[in-house]
């Protein structure tokens, strides 16, 4: 697994765009089908943006499904951004927060730019030079970041995840065991649009099935497994393969994952505050460079003795 995360952070560190994604996906759904999943692709377009879900295994015999992010985040902004991964209403203040920041740095070097050229016709010529190679910069500074630039490092957010979830693929092929299913999301890294997408396209391949989502499992915190009232009892299954993990019973009546999907285990790992709520530092900035490999190997071995994945360690 260290080898695969090591792929994952060099050669598809950046997921942010159509081009990238489209590469990565390429790779992973070739991978697939050299491992002899069957592999189909779920497209949702929305005006501009389109969203494309790899969909991997056979999700008629299968008992159990896992899901995980494969897009990366741009880069934000704002000091003390805060990923809240059960709370819409707060995580899209934040996203709304981010944006506001991002377009208002876009819009300050503008203005720098306007000051820049303002008095052009009275610099002398090596002013004038350096006022041309400086104003060109500014351009394309505020064009990247009102577009939203990459962010550099996204260990959390989400390629650990990411890399369980295709080791995992990876071991249920080599056992020839076709009880479980993948889900590879797209815009999940800043939204929760590509979970959206599972439950309205994927309803009647859902029914019946067991969830289990993985979102930023790289570090720093307790490991949570969230779950709502009616599925306690399945939670406290997996819980029961990593001692040392948290349950989290959390409310359906805002949207979200607890509201959209039965038969639900979603894996994570944050601080709880007073009020039981998951506060995730550090995604979509520099900081995101920290791994607890144990950790995620932990979590890896829970899910394989979970779902009776057999594997090579002894």
């Amino acid at each position: 697994m260290r080898d695969l995360f090591a792929l994952l952070c060099v050669q598809f560190a950046k997921r942010n765009t159509p081009k990238r994604k489209e590469r990565f996906l390429a790779w992973l759904a070739h991978s697939a089908q050299d491992l002899g999943f069957e592999v189909h692709i779920d497209e949702k377009k929305k005006g501009k943006m389109s969203s494309r879900n790899l969909l991997v295994g056979n999700f008629s015999k299968c008992e159990n499904i896992v899901v995980t992010g494969y897009d990366t985040p741009s880069k934000v902004m704002m000091p003390g951004y805060t990923y809240y991964p059960f709370n819409f209403k707060k995580d899209h203040k934040q996203e709304m927060i981010a944006l506001a920041s991002q377009m208002a740095s876009s819009i300050f070097v503008i203005f720098l730019f306007y000051l820049l050229v303002r008095g052009f016709n009275d610099y002398n010529i090596w002013m004038k030079v350096g006022a041309v190679i400086i104003g060109i910069a500014m351009i394309v500074i505020s064009f990247f970041l009102g577009k939203g630039m990459a962010n550099k490092y996204n260990f959390n957010k989400n390629t650990s995840a990411l890399c369980v979830g295709i080791t995992l693929m990876q071991e249920a092929a080599a056992a020839k065991d076709n009880r479980t299913a993948f889900v590879f999301c797209d815009n999940v890294s800043a939204s929760f649009y590509g979970y959206a997408q599972i439950a309205e396209n994927m309803e009647k391949k859902l029914k019946g099935k067991n969830l289990i989502i993985l979102d930023c499992v790289a570090s720093d915190g307790d490991v949570f497994i969230a779950h709502k009232k009616a599925d306690k009892q399945l939670a406290e299954g997996l819980s029961k393969h990593l001692p040392g993990s948290k349950l989290l019973e959390r409310p359906t009546d805002v949207p979200g994952c607890m509201q959209w999907f039965n038969n639900l285990m979603y894996v994570t790992s944050g601080i709880a505050d007073e009020q039981h709520e998951i506060k995730i530092k550090n995604t979509r900035s520099r900081k995101d460079g920290k791994l607890d490999m144990d950790r995620l190997e932990a979590i890896h071995k829970m899910l394989t003795s979970y779902l009776n994945i057999e594997t090579n360690e002894k």
